[in-house]
């Protein structure tokens, strides 16, 4: 700007007085990047094990067993690790877990427990539990992660190990236990020793069969010498970590001020202005490319080595402790303009509504037992075993009700367990699988699981058949509750018994390798806010109801066709189109396949990639329906066509016999036969195989192959063509003077309109001549 102005105008200090302007400029402040200010890293310093105890949360997707997260406890001093696979991130659950598995375990009873901001850690829950057991509570700052970095670095570790250990993904929960172990016993960088031995003063044993180890008999020992000996040993062990600890924060403090170039000299000061960073900012705006995340101006009330207390000038709020990197100094000569954001930040506050149910402590010294703390709800109901009638393995057989209050004890005439199969869960499901009996809930919910997993339809089914292969889910339990609460009166009756909003406890099922107890009490949760009617049976129809029409080259006016939800139209010139490269083809919720063949025959040679794709559509399980082409005038290549794919799909068929039924073959079966049905006599005969049918009869001929198809497969109706737009024509006025409509086509005006308009003007003008001779001619013959 500088160059541009000298090249104009020039007065005198016109280099300051333009970058004073610059400096002026609040935008230019606020949007173009500086270096940020960040400040000396400031160590956690400790002298003695869980005297801080590091805290967090890390989320690792459902297991098999029903767990979710991870709950990560670090010491401080020693580095020794806990980690705690939770099947939710309650307050009651990390409140729980962290009191009966870190504290009550091992008597790892911490003075200060240090965690983020997180909801699951500041609540009213671990407030109770804090108090209870004399713990102080200490947070992060927001956006500080750094500020909770043994905790953060001790997760990358776990993840590191699992990810070269764990070959199932859903199984990670049973790796985790190996994982921490692995942690726990090896020597620590910061330490120089393992965790293992700073807490017990010796190194784990591992068994080994080449190293022999020398052992001590007790005759040959002082037990008070020896005693004497430990303590004093892990007096010096500790004093040489916090001598090594003291070397290694100094050595990494060096090393992240070098590499962030912290300069205390930058950071602001008391009284300073600043303004603070919004990450979140971006996140709620709908063009974050150009959002300013910014927020401000803020006053320094007080500063540490890495944060400040800063309040907004000219509002009446309460101070914010921000971190140092993310506050940004505002230079003398910016004007103090108040930037708006949608982002307020303030303090985390003590969220009333989670609150502990009870607490009760017990008298260590009294019981004998350790200190226990119980966080359940009030409202909950026992099912003990299979007797009952919300059991997950309950067998209606027509017994009657239990002793209930207000429940007659009729016996309800309902036998549910004997009669309900499969299919009637799912209609959709081809046999065998659709005449597998359900006896139970249990039996429901593994099949709707299965249904709705992963895999082809083949694999569906035979898993389905198969009571051995076990998957269960709280969402598909939930459904069975949904179904058997519509079909049998027992689970009804009970159902309205017990607590709308109860909890319910139901009993361990052996030989699932997950949490049934977790499972069936989210399950229950679901299943009363749900039932069994046509949107639920319409979304289990949804699974494996893609349907793929592949049609020769002359029928690709039908991808003209907008509007298909579940059905995919693919065109092709030649067999080896058809090629298993093309995954949308091959797709695991597929379950209909129509193949219309071409017109004409194809090279003899040509029929492999075709034959080699049926294969893969009835190995996963699908319907593969064969229709015969449009036809043309060599009829009989069409039919020879027809004879042709009959013989290839039949040769197949004799090597695999049990994909015979589904297999649905409407080819025509003699020449000259004509089928009203069939789609191929629906429509008129092509010239040849390369002039495509109007896109009027390639739907009907959509049309007549669904129909002809119905008893097989349900495709989805063809979308309805949009209807054309006529302009209106006013009645009242006479012809030739009403208002003209050009052509319009996108927007834009056809050369073919204007031609034919220029063309009328032309005949008119000609009729109007030749009209006007004609009247000459008749005058001049008057006068003579």
């Amino acid at each position: 700007m500088l160059r541009m102005l000298k090249a104009k105008v020039y007065w005198e200090g016109m280099e300051k007085d333009i970058a004073r302007w610059i400096k002026e400029c609040g935008e230019c402040f606020l949007t173009n990047p500086r270096k940020v200010a960040t400040p000396p890293l400031r160590p956690v310093v400790t002298n003695k094990p869980f005297e801080i105890v590091a805290v967090d949360l890390l989320e690792m997707g459902l297991s098999a067993n029903g767990m979710k997260y991870v709950l990560v406890v670090v010491d401080h001093f020693s580095k020794w690790l806990g980690a705690y696979a939770l099947p939710d991130k309650t307050a009651s659950s990390i409140a729980t877990t962290l009191f009966q598995r870190w504290i009550c375990e091992n008597g790892r009873w911490p003075r200060q427990i240090h965690s983020d901001q997180g909801t699951e850690f500041v609540n009213s829950v671990m407030d109770e539990l804090a108090k209870v057991a004399g713990i102080t509570l200490s947070t992060t700052k927001g956006y500080n992660s750094r500020e909770n970095g043994v905790c953060e670095r001790a997760i990358g570790t776990i993840q590191k190990i699992l990810k070269k250990k764990v070959h199932l993904p859903e199984l990670w929960d049973n790796m985790l236990p190996n994982a921490v172990y692995a942690y726990n016993v090896t020597p620590h960088e910061a330490t120089g020793e393992s965790p293992f031995f700073l807490l017990y003063g010796f190194d784990p044993y591992v068994p080994s069969e080449v190293i022999p180890e020398g052992r001590v008999t007790q005759y040959q020992v002082d037990w008070d010498d020896y005693k004497t000996e430990l303590l004093r040993g892990m007096q010096l062990i500790r004093e040489h970590v916090r001598e090594y600890a003291d070397k290694y924060r100094e050595r990494m403090k060096k090393s992240y001020d070098k590499r962030h170039s912290a300069d205390a000299s930058r950071l602001p000061t008391i009284g300073s202005r600043v303004f603070m960073k919004l990450p979140a900012e971006k996140s709620k705006s709908k063009y974050p490319k150009l959002t300013n995340e910014w927020d401000g101006p803020f006053r320094v009330l007080d500063a540490s080595e890495t944060s400040a207390l800063i309040s907004r000038i000219g509002a009446d709020e309460e101070p914010l402790r921000i971190q140092m990197d993310m506050l940004r100094v505002c230079p003398e000569e910016l004007t103090l303009e108040t930037v708006v954001t949608k982002t307020r930040r303030r303090q985390r506050q003590k969220r009333g509504r989670v609150r502990a149910s009870r607490v009760t402590v017990v008298d260590a010294a009294q019981l004998n037992t350790s200190i226990c703390c119980h966080f359940r709800a009030v409202t909950e109901f026992e099912v003990p075993d299979s007797t009952h009638c919300l059991h997950g393995q309950f067998r209606c057989v027509g017994q009657q009700m239990p002793l209930v209050p207000g429940v007659p004890q009729l016996p309800p005439p309902c036998r549910v367990s004997t009669a309900i199969t499969a299919g009637q869960i799912i209609p959709e499901l081809p046999e065998p699988a659709y005449s597998h009996r359900v006896e139970n809930v249990l039996e429901a919910a593994r099949i709707i699981a299965v249904w709705q997993g992963c895999g082809t339809l083949a694999e569906k089914i035979t898993w389905i058949a198969d009571p051995a292969h076990r998957r269960i889910s709280p969402r598909s339990v939930a459904l069975a509750y949904a179904f058997f609460r519509s079909r049998c009166m027992h689970v009804a009756i009970m159902a309205s018994t017990v607590p709308s909003q109860g909890i319910m406890r139901h009993a361990p099922i052996p030989g699932w390798g997950c949490d049934m107890v977790h499972i069936f009490e989210l399950a229950w949760t679901m299943a009363c806010r749900i039932s069994w009617n046509d949107t639920t049976q319409k979304m289990m129809r949804m699974e494996h109801r893609k349907a793929v029409f592949i049609v020769p080259h002359n029928l690709r006016t039908l991808k003209r066709v907008n509007g298909w939800k579940d059905t995919i139209v693919f065109y092709y010139r030649m067999f080896k189109e058809i090629h298993l490269r093309r995954t949308e083809l091959f797709d695991d919720n597929l379950g209909i396949v129509v193949i219309v063949l071409p017109s004409v025959e194809p090279r003899p040679g040509s029929w492999l990639p075709l034959v080699h794709a049926v294969n893969m559509w009835l190995a996963c399980g699908c319907r593969v329906c064969l229709i015969a082409g449009p036809r043309t005038q060599d009829e009989s290549s069409w039919f020879r066509v027809a004879e042709q794919a009959r013989k290839h799909v039949n040769g197949f068929l004799e090597g695999h016999v049990e994909y015979m039924m589904q297999i649905v073959d409407k080819l025509p079966v003699m020449a000259g036969a004509m089928d009203t049905a069939s789609p191929c006599f629906a429509v008129a005969i092509t010239e040849d195989e390369h002039t495509p049918i109007p896109e009027r009869q390639a739907r009907l001929f959509y049309e007549m192959t669904r129909r002809q198809l119905q008893p097989w497969a349900s495709l989805e109706c063809i979308p309805e063509m949009p209807p054309r737009k006529h302009p209106a024509v006013r009645h009242q006025e006479p012809v030739g003077h009403g208002q003209e409509y050009a052509a319009i086509k996108e927007g834009r005006v056809q050369k073919r309109a204007e031609r034919r308009k220029e063309q009328r003007k032309r005949r008119s003008q000609m009729r109007a001549a030749a009209k006007e001779l004609s009247q000459l001619n008749v005058t001049d013959r008057k006068e003579d």
